[in-house]
C-alpha cells in the first residue's frame, strides 16, 4: 500500500510476482483542479446603515458558492453590516473547494440633534438654531443658504424647515427643525372723538386685521366710555398668537371756560378791567351803559356817575360762561369812585373747598348762600349773619362730583351770582 498525491491524472501499474511468475494491474487516479476563488465588493468601506454588494468568481466554470455570516449560497449578495465584518465565500467545483475573503469596514454615521431657542416666532423676529452630533469632529452644513457651521441666527418671514447635514469620514447624518412664523396683526386705534370738553366721555376701540385681543394703557377698557381729565396719548396693543403691534391716538381735553374779572379806578370816570377768567379764548364785555368791547383787558370811560352792571362773557370751543358785577361811579372834582358791591369766589377751579368774600356797604344783615348743580337742583343752602362790611366764609363740597356749580348769594335786595368748577372729589 502507498499514499500518493498526483498533481495531474495518473495511471498507476502494479506488478505482482510469485514463484518466478509475474502479472500486472493498472489503476487510474483522476486529479480534478482546485478552483481559484476571488471575493470582491462594490464598496469595502461603508457607513453605518448603508449597504454594499459582495460577489465571488472562480476560474472554473460551474463552481458553486456559499457565504458565511448567514448570507448563504450564490455568487452575489447585498449586505448591510452594522460593524466591520469579514465575509468568507467557499467555492466548490467537482468536489474540490477553495475559499476567499472580503473585508467590509463600517464607519459610524453621525446622529444629529437640531434645536432652536424658539421654534415659534413673530414675523420680523429672529431665533438661534444649532446642531450637535454624537461624534466629535463632525462637519455641519445647513440648507436654506445658511452654509456651514453648527450655529446660526435666522430671520424667516414664513414657517420654514431647516435641514442640517453632518459629515464624519464620509458618513452623513441629518436632522431638521421647523420654525413656525406667526404674522404681526395690523392694529388701528380709534376714538369716538379726538377732542372733548371737560365732563364729556370718550370711547376708544381697536380695529385692524387679525388681532384677537386689544389692550389699552392708562386703565382704558376697549369700547367702554370713560371721562378724561387731561390731554393724553393712549396706546393700543393688539395681539395675535403671541405677536403684538401697537398704535396710538391722542385725545385733546378742553377745560370749561370760567368767567372772572377785577377792575381798578382810573382818572375821572375811567375804569380799567383785568380779565381773571380761565380757559377762555373769546371775550365779550357789556359795561352796562350801552357800550361793549371784545378785548381781553379793556379800559372804559363811563363819562358820568351812576350804578352800572358789568357783564363779562368768556367762551371757548366747549362753553360760554357769564359773570356780572355792579359798580357805582361817583364823579366829583377829585374823580372818586367806589366799588359798592362785589362777590369773590376763590380758588376757582378748586378741589371742592373754596372761599367766598362779599363786600357791601351794609352790615347787620342776613346772607343766604345757595349752590346749584348744572341741572338746577340745590345741593347746598345755608344762612349767615353779616356783622361787618366784609363777609367771608369757607365752603367744602365734601360729597359732590366734579363739575360746574352756580353760587347764589342773597343779601337783602342784592343778589350776586358766580360759577365755580370742582375738579375732583374729596
Amino acid at each position: 500500500s502507498h499514499t500518493v498525491s498526483p498533481s495531474t491524472s495518473t495511471t498507476y501499474t502494479v506488478t505482482g510476482t510469485a514463484a518466478g511468475c509475474a502479472a500486472t494491474a493498472d489503476i487510474d487516479i483522476t486529479v480534478n483542479p482546485i478552483p481559484v476563488i476571488n471575493a470582491s465588493a462594490t464598496q469595502t468601506i461603508i457607513c453605518d446603515g448603508s449597504s454594499t454588494d459582495i460577489s465571488a468568481s472562480s476560474n472554473i466554470g460551474g463552481t458553486t458558492f456559499t457565504w458565511n455570516q448567514g448570507v448563504g449560497a450564490g455568487a452575489s449578495h447585498t449586505v448591510s453590516p452594522s460593524t466591520s465584518t469579514t465575509y468568507t465565500v467557499t467555492g466548490t467545483a467537482a468536489g474540490c473547494a477553495a475559499t476567499a475573503d472580503v473585508d467590509i469596514n463600517v464607519n459610524p454615521t453621525p446622529i444629529l440633534t437640531a434645536t432652536a431657542t424658539q421654534t415659534t416666532i413673530c414675523d420680523g423676529a429672529s431665533t438661534d438654531i444649532s446642531v450637535t452630533s454624537n461624534l466629535s469632529g463632525t462637519n455641519f452644513t445647513w440648507n436654506q443658504g445658511l452654509g456651514a457651521g453648527a450655529n446660526h441666527t435666522v430671520f424667516p418671514n414664513d414657517t420654514i424647515t431647516y435641514i442640517v447635514y453632518g459629515d464624519k469620514g464620509g458618513c452623513v447624518g441629518e436632522d431638521s427643525i421647523i420654525i413656525n412664523v406667526n404674522p404681526i396683526p395690523v392694529v388701528v386705534a380709534n376714538a369716538s372723538s379726538d377732542t372733548i370738553c371737560d365732563g364729556d366721555d370718550v370711547i376708544l376701540w381697536g380695529s385692524g386685521t387679525a388681532a384677537t385681543s386689544y389692550l389699552w394703557d392708562n386703565g382704558v377698557i376697549d369700547n367702554v366710555a370713560f371721562y378724561p381729565t387731561a390731554t393724553m396719548t393712549y396706546t393700543l396693543t393688539g395681539t395675535l398668537n403671541g405677536c403684538s403691534a401697537t398704535d396710538q391716538i391722542e385725545v385733546s381735553f378742553i377745560p370749561l371756560a370760567i368767567a372772572g374779572f377785577t377792575y381798578v379806578d382810573g382818572p375821572g370816570t375811567q375804569i380799567s378791567f383785568t380779565d381773571t377768567s380761565h380757559h377762555g379764548n373769546s371775550y365779550y364785555w357789556d359795561f352796562g351803559d350801552g357800550n361793549t368791547d371784545t378785548q381781553q383787558n379793556p379800559v372804559h370811560n363811563y363819562g358820568s356817575s351812576g350804578q352800572f352792571i358789568v357783564m363779562q362773557v368768556i367762551s371757548n370751543q366747549c362753553n360760554s360762561d357769564t359773570i356780572y358785577d355792579t359798580i357805582q361811579i361817583v364823579s366829583t372834582d377829585i374823580h372818586s369812585k367806589i366799588k359798592q358791591l362785589q362777590l369773590i369766589v376763590y380758588p376757582n377751579p378748586n378741589n371742592g373747598t373754596f372761599k367766598i368774600d362779599y363786600m357791601s356797604d351794609e352790615k347787620d344783615t342776613e346772607i343766604i348762600i345757595r349752590i346749584f348743580n348744572m341741572t338746577g337742583c340745590i345741593v347746598y343752602e345755608k344762612r349767615f349773619k353779616k356783622n361787618t362790611y366784609l363777609f367771608s366764609t369757607t365752603i367744602a363740597l365734601d360729597s359732590y362730583a366734579k363739575g360746574i356749580y352756580q353760587i347764589q348769594l342773597v343779601s337783602g335786595k342784592d343778589i350776586q351770582n358766580a360759577k365755580i368748577i370742582v375738579n375732583s372729589r374729596y
